[in-house]
């Protein structure tokens, strides 16, 4: 009985952890997808443009957490994709097109 309550705790607690983490993993997928289709479209000089702003934003959004404390993930997280999205419009840029 105590082992079948577990169990069910268990199962429980996985479904939600799933459904908490499903919403979040499907707008990343689609906010990827639209920044490659929309880097494929830009010159190098929109790049550099764009990395400016988008630097410009990151910080905004940085300063507006100074005073939430917010786990070391979430710091990792973001700078991780951060990083990933200029040396993708970095690539552009040296690319040339």
């Amino acid at each position: 009985m105590l082992q079948q309550k577990l169990i069910d705790s268990i199962r429980t607690l996985t479904t939600s952890n799933v459904d908490i983490v499903a919403s979040p993993g499907a707008r990343t997928i689609a906010l990827n997808q639209f920044a490659a289709a929309a880097l494929a479209t830009l010159t190098p000089a929109q790049c550099a443009q764009m990395a400016l702003l988008f630097r410009d934003g990151v910080e905004q959004a940085m300063a507006h957490t100074d005073d939430t404390p917010l786990p070391q993930p979430y710091h990792d997280a973001l700078l991780d994709e951060v990083n990933i999205l200029l040396a993708a419009l970095e690539a552009v840029q040296l690319q040339g097109r």
